[in-house]
């Protein structure tokens, strides 16, 4: 494992402010909700803003960029992550967040890898530690800048990647295998 300041891998970008009627048309979104409640991006975005060419280069999403709350009115709420496993054409992001955008290759560290970083102790343990809280907690570059983190080779990575895969399989085989089994056992009584 080795030490990296955040600011080494990754350039910080605020995204996109428009006003309510610019949304529901128009070009992919990514919204709070999705960066909050999910580890990567899902494949398609649903949410839509009318934006410009300028706009859409702007504030892009490329794979390897991890999108982070930047605030919340709960200061274990702040700093959630969320990581483009694919390049989203047109697609741009919301100003509630931050972008990290690598500033390497994924030669030190793999986007797949990084879901799972950014959402760990590791991570938000410094976020709330660093943030002062008020009546809303705030993340701003500075804070960001101050993140250290401790990665893994990429053979480790990968290694990690694939053992988490296969717990979220075996999980959701054990989790159908139940379902069948009530469903049976509901079967056999009402008979």
């Amino acid at each position: 494992m080795q030490l990296y300041k955040l600011k080494e891998l990754y350039s910080i970008s605020s995204g996109l402010s428009k006003p309510a009627s610019q949304f529901g048309y128009g070009n992919p979104f990514l919204s709070f909700s999705i960066v909050f409640n999910n580890y990567h991006i899902p494949s398609s975005l649903i949410d839509l803003v009318n934006t410009s060419p300028l706009e859409i280069k702007r504030f892009s999403i490329k794979r390897g960029d991890v999108f982070v709350t930047r605030t919340s009115e709960k200061l274990d709420e702040l700093g959630k992550s969320c990581v483009a496993l694919q390049d989203y054409e047109k697609a741009t992001f919301n100003g509630f967040c931050k972008r990290l955008r690598p500033i390497v290759n994924e030669s030190i560290i793999l986007p797949e890898y990084a879901q799972y970083l950014f959402r760990s102790k590791q991570f938000t343990n410094q976020i709330i530690y660093s943030c002062p809280m008020s009546t809303r907690a705030s993340l701003n570059e500075e804070i960001l800048n101050t993140i250290v983190l401790n990665i893994h080779s990429l053979s480790e990575q990968r290694h990690i990647v694939d053992i988490i895969a296969y717990l979220k399989f075996f999980l959701l085989s054990l989790l159908i295998l139940d379902f069948l089994l009530i469903n049976l056992l509901v079967h056999l009584i009402q008979f």
